[in-house]
């Protein structure tokens, strides 16, 4: 009788904390088609600890879905968690979603596959495949050449991640719809100096060849030897024709420089520009194209002083432009050094007053 009453009691304590939680997808472009979507949802305190009956629904049909324990309220009870869910997206600017944490069971449904080899993992997310090295860095789509990551001192001295070590190289999620890894490690010169670290994420959504990329760059050295004349990220290739967002015609040999919140240049590699007079334009929107290579960087502007540059045999995204300029009339005053402008313009990024 206890047993039952344990039972009956347990249940009813699970019925009450059951919840419903309304969400709103927004869908500027108002794009029609089945999306993987991420949403990050919060849940009252002591709801459940687990999210196995979880389900996302669009009015009553429940949606393939894959779940993710953000964070834990101290009675170890979810409080935050993550749902990348397939989406059949109306056209709408906005779409209503539900999750319900008693549907009973997740379904779950995707198109990525993973497979581990000591060296290397493999990828396939159903609209592209791609190698992500396990003891060496190396990223790419299969049978392709290796994304590279590096830097260059202010005496212009190359350090790159495939010269140096990579310490982990991790799985972060591996579920149907969204696979993620973590790659860390340092940067080193043709030499084998050792300077500086990075973190590389890189997400896979099932049905597309998108792969979203976070680039940490990690400073180890002191102030004086942290001086940098670029930090960037390449995606090598053969390219004679391409495109970026704010440049007239074909980019090829030329690069786009937001060297202020609300000002651009375009300049050629050939003869590279100085602070201009008058700028190309007041918002880049942040995106290049050539071949089968396309990238997009969020909050390209908001991050200046941020580069794009398109040469015949790379893409390149800098953090810090290889092309950087300065304002030649501004004087750092007490009225103005809380902008840190050593850290938005000049052609080397220099930590020293």
């Amino acid at each position: 009788m206890k047993k039952l009453l344990s039972a009956l009691l347990f249940l009813a304590l699970f019925c009450a904390h059951a919840v419903n939680v309304g969400f709103s997808v927004s869908n500027p472009s108002e794009t029609a088609g089945q999306r993987v979507v991420r949403v990050g949802i919060p849940l009252p305190q002591g709801t459940c600890r687990d999210t196995a009956k979880f389900g996302v629904f669009s009015g009553k049909q429940q949606l393939p879905a894959q779940f993710a324990v953000l964070s834990r309220y101290p009675d170890n009870s979810l409080r935050w968690v993550s749902a990348d869910f397939k989406a059949p997206l109306n056209g709408s600017a906005l779409q209503k979603f539900s999750l319900d944490t008693a549907a009973g069971k997740t379904l779950c449904a995707g198109d990525i596959s993973l497979r581990e080899t000591p060296d290397s993992y493999f990828i396939d997310s159903g609209k592209g495949k791609f190698v992500i090295g396990r003891k060496k860095f190396f990223f790419s789509p299969a049978n392709g050449k290796s994304l590279e990551l590096y830097f260059r001192n202010a005496d212009g001295e190359l350090f790159t991640a495939s010269n140096g070590v990579l310490e982990s190289s991790k799985i972060t999620a591996n579920g149907k719809l969204r696979t993620s890894f973590r790659l860390e490690g340092w940067f080193a010169s043709a030499g084998g100096e050792k300077f500086c670290r990075y973190i590389l994420y890189l997400d896979f959504t099932s049905g597309s060849s998108t792969v979203k990329t976070a680039f940490s760059f990690i400073i180890t050295g002191e102030k004086d030897k942290a001086r940098f004349s670029e930090i960037s990220l390449a995606v090598p290739g053969s390219y004679r024709q391409g495109s970026i967002g704010g440049v007239e015609g074909n980019a090829v040999g030329k690069y786009l420089l937001h060297y202020a919140y609300d000002k651009y240049l375009v300049g050629k590699l050939s003869a590279p520009s100085g602070y201009p007079d008058n700028p190309d334009g007041k918002s880049a929107p942040g995106w290049i194209r050539a071949g089968n290579t396309a990238v997009f960087v969020e909050d390209f502007k908001e991050n200046f002083p941020s580069e794009l540059t398109l040469k015949s045999d790379a893409v390149i995204c800098s953090l810090w432009p290889a092309h950087g300029v300065a304002n030649p009339q501004r004087k750092v005053n007490e009225a103005n050094r809380q902008y840190l402008w050593f850290c938005h313009e000049n052609a080397v990024l220099d930590f020293n007053p």
